[in-house]
């Protein structure tokens, strides 16, 4: 299984990036695969992704947002990640990637 390491290229990355990477890491630790989707089982609320990644609750949110508009995420009571949906997201970004 493919880890997400956090290190200063995770906490120096865009609010995005780093949402991303979290979501990630929380699909393949805890996650439950369904279709070409990853559900996420833990209860999470805007405050603890916020917490996870270092920012505030409301960009957090906003992000969110804007991930599930873009398709790498659905919200249906949990989280659902789409697998490998954020390669391309995160191979383009100009960060070393740590993750994946």
């Amino acid at each position: 299984m493919k880890s997400c390491r956090f290190g200063e290229s995770t906490a120096l990355g865009s609010v995005k990036y780093r949402l991303l990477c979290q979501l990630y890491h929380l699909a393949m630790r805890h996650g439950k695969k369904r279709g070409d989707w990853q559900v996420i089982p833990i209860e999470l609320i805007h405050r603890d992704l916020a917490a996870m990644i270092g920012s505030k609750r409301e960009t957090a949110a906003a992000v969110l947002n804007d991930l599930i508009k873009e398709g790498f995420v659905k919200n249906e009571k949990r989280l659902f990640f789409k697998r490998g949906s954020c390669f391309v997201y995160l191979a383009a970004a100009s960060h070393f990637l740590t993750c994946f």
